[in-house]
């Protein structure tokens, strides 16, 4: 009895002690989200970094996550330790050493209500590190978008406190972007896999309450992930005007050069002495040249017209894209949320027509100036 009277006085230190600091984390988290916002506006309206926004962050998410493993570690410890006093309880009633077997058995009892008393703290705090998370990816994907934009509209137009960024440094930063937002959905995927099958098992062993817990932070991980496949198609968008942009200046440059080389074969010929001859020589490969770069421009230009073509086909299929929830409530939000998404879509989808129809009208200007070349 006086061991068992140790071991539960033990376990509610260390349940205290986990409590403080899940306390303490959660204050941490708070504040960081308050700082991310209030840098996210900007005192002139211009907004932080994404750089800036993702360090604000990481003390939090740090702390965060290296209390939720130390929960998880000492949750699972305990449950380890309910299941060998529980398997030494059963040797003792084997041997009829009924005292022993009871100690072990009530001991056994304590690990396992301490274990369920961590799970709250271990949920509330993976729901703080989820809130986190996804707001700063969602206010640096945002910080990026804009700073990207000033970069699409020229010498940072408009960019208020913003740094100038180079298109091809814009372009770069949107693939990162994108590519992390890809990493946080499949992150968001497997957290609701997770939440989804552990409510499972606490459903089976009778712990309603934290199978409801999971099933919330699993509605809340597809919500987030619905917004951050909105926010990656976003980044797509943008990335996809930029590189057009860039390549429709070069293709404008080449044709330009095309024309210029047509109108010197049109002049009239000069008489025919060494000079004139070696002349006409070099105007030859320099018309070589000249049509090998608009039959390079040309398949760029044909990729790029079929890339933009599927992008608008998969905006199209987007709001009715992935598989239903199971729950019903989570289905239900998923249908609202895929309601919201539709008009973004399309407008999306049009923004790509768009481009898709400007690089068609190059394209054919790109085949007529090769045509006149070859004439």
């Amino acid at each position: 009895m006086q061991r068992s009277a140790g071991l539960e006085a033990r376990l509610a230190d260390d349940e205290s002690a986990a409590a403080l600091a899940a306390c303490s984390c959660a204050e941490l988290a708070s504040d960081a989200r308050a700082r991310l916002e209030e840098a996210s506006r900007g005192g002139d309206g211009g907004g932080a970094p994404s750089s800036k926004l993702e360090a604000l962050a990481a003390g939090a998410t740090r702390a965060l996550a290296r209390q939720q493993e130390e929960l998880k570690g000492h949750r699972r410890r305990l449950e380890e330790t309910a299941r060998a006093l529980r398997e030494e309880a059963h040797r003792f009633e084997a041997e009829e050493q009924e005292a022993p077997a009871a100690a072990c058995l009530a001991a056994a009892d304590a690990c396992d209500g301490s274990a369920a008393r961590l799970l709250p703290l271990l949920k509330g705090l993976l729901e703080q590190l989820l809130l986190v998370e996804t707001r700063v990816a969602e206010l640096a994907a945002d910080a990026d978008l804009r700073l990207c934009g000033c970069a699409a509209a020229g010498a940072g137009a408009g960019a208020g406190a913003l740094p100038e960024l180079e298109p091809a440094a814009a372009i770069q930063a949107l693939a990162d972007r994108e590519w992390r937002l890809a990493n946080r959905a499949a992150a968001l995927q497997n957290i609701a896999r997770e939440e989804q099958e552990e409510a499972c098992l606490l459903q089976w062993s009778g712990h309603v309450e934290g199978a409801k817990k999971c099933v919330a932070i699993a509605e809340a991980c597809r919500e987030r992930l619905l917004a951050t496949q909105d926010l990656i198609s976003r980044v797509q968008e943008r990335r996809a005007a930029l590189e057009g942009q860039q390549l429709a200046l070069g293709v404008e440059e080449d044709l330009r050069c095309a024309a210029e080389e047509q109108a010197r074969a049109a002049r009239q010929p000069e008489p025919l002495t060494f000079a004139t001859t070696r002349g006409r020589g070099w105007a030859a490969v320099s018309m070589w040249v000249t049509r090998t770069l608009l039959e390079e421009r040309e398949q760029q230009l044909v990729a790029r017209v079929q890339q933009l073509d599927g992008s608008a086909r998969d905006e199209v299929r987007a709001p009715g894209r992935g598989r239903a929830a199971s729950h019903k409530k989570a289905a239900r939000l998923e249908r609202r949320q895929k309601a919201r998404c539709a008009v973004e879509c399309a407008k999306r989808g049009d923004a790509y027509r768009a481009q898709q129809g400007r690089f068609e009208r190059l394209l054919a200007r790109v085949l007529e100036q090769k045509a006149r070349l070859g004439a």
